[in-house]
């Protein structure tokens, strides 16, 4: 039983640290956030924090470490990289419900405000976007090198639209933002009449 509620109050430290963290760079990067800062947000002692965090940039990686691992364990293996994908729109509207259902760490993450680990932000999401798109990328283009310069238009265009979408609210539906974004990766904007 004792060690039940250890594991709950671990649990709850860690993610009241996450927490900090992430309203911490709602509001600067990560390069300007303290243990200190965060230890008085998450209500815990420092000692507490380096129980489980060597500083703010292993706790900043944890965090993105285990937003890719939920989000490949949500679609149920469908990212699988030795799995085809062959519902695109299914993953794809389980890939925008992540990111809704985790809005506020999406944004700090697409909105890129820490140079400290930049690439790390859009590899989360360049990752999550490969699994869906590789294929059908690679089904149009035959010529290797255009591949990878198509593949990383598509990466970036889905990542903007993605960033976009989180900025505004969120109106759309993930189903219709996974739509969009199949027609416009497959067809262009001519997909859209």
């Amino acid at each position: 039983m004792q060690d039940k509620k250890v594991d709950r109050r671990v649990k709850y430290t860690k993610q009241a640290l996450k927490n900090s963290l992430i309203s911490a760079l709602q509001e600067k990067p990560i390069e300007k956030i303290t243990v200190k800062e965060l230890c008085e947000k998450a209500d815990v002692n420092r000692g507490t924090f380096y129980a489980h965090y060597s500083d703010q940039f292993d706790l900043y990686n944890s965090l993105v470490k285990e937003f890719l691992s939920e989000a490949i364990s949500m679609t149920g293996g469908l990212m699988d990289p030795n799995e085809r994908v062959h519902d695109k729109i299914k993953v794809a509207t389980m890939i925008f419900k992540y990111v809704k259902d985790n809005s506020d760490l999406a944004k700090v993450l697409l909105n890129g405000t820490s140079v400290f680990g930049y690439d790390k932000y859009n590899d989360v999401f360049n990752e999550m976007i490969h699994k869906v798109y590789l294929d059908e990328v690679k089904r149009q283009v035959s010529n290797d090198r255009f591949v990878d310069m198509v593949y990383q238009f598509v990466a970036v265009a889905n990542i903007t639209l993605m960033k976009y979408w989180v900025n505004t609210g969120m109106q759309e539906s993930e189903e219709e933002m996974a739509i969009l974004a199949m027609k416009l990766t497959t067809r262009g904007v001519s997909g859209l009449n």
